[in-house]
């Protein structure tokens, strides 16, 4: 059985991969915070409109759960969406922290690579959590 916290983390993949910020909204604490390469922002509007121009494909390949924390390994690229000719990006692998607090997530973190975020949080490779299917929507 998948503890409720993953569920929550694989729901939030599949709102991003289907490009529908909208469902991203029950997912999120109101005052969620989100971090990474490229900075930060705060609240649900600010995610549902960051995710939402990313046009951004999430595929779990690993997950890690312990307690209120969950990493996932994951490959990112960008989806097509169809504005502008592109060759497909090759997929980039980066790991990302979440915390999942009264069942919405509170917070996302991306790190470069799995052990960076797993060193962020107690959080081992022990700690991984059976495979995982997340919709790959493109």
């Amino acid at each position: 059985m998948v503890a409720a916290e993953v569920r929550i983390v694989l729901d939030f993949h599949d709102a991003v991969n289907a490009g529908e910020p909208e469902r991203l909204r029950p997912l999120l604490h109101d005052d969620v915070e989100v971090g990474g390469t490229y900075g930060g922002v705060r609240g649900i509007a600010m995610v549902e409109q960051w995710f939402g121009h990313a046009a951004l494909v999430l595929v779990p390949r690993r997950v890690f759960r312990r307690g209120e924390f969950v990493v996932a390994e994951q490959d990112v690229r960008r989806r097509d969406t169809g504005d502008e000719p592109s060759e497909p990006a090759e997929p980039q692998v980066v790991a990302s922290v979440f915390r999942v607090i009264d069942g919405r997530i509170e917070m996302i973190h991306r790190y470069r690579d799995l052990g960076e975020a797993l060193g962020t949080v107690d959080v081992t490779e022990d700690d991984e959590v059976t495979p995982v299917s997340s919709t790959d929507t493109t």
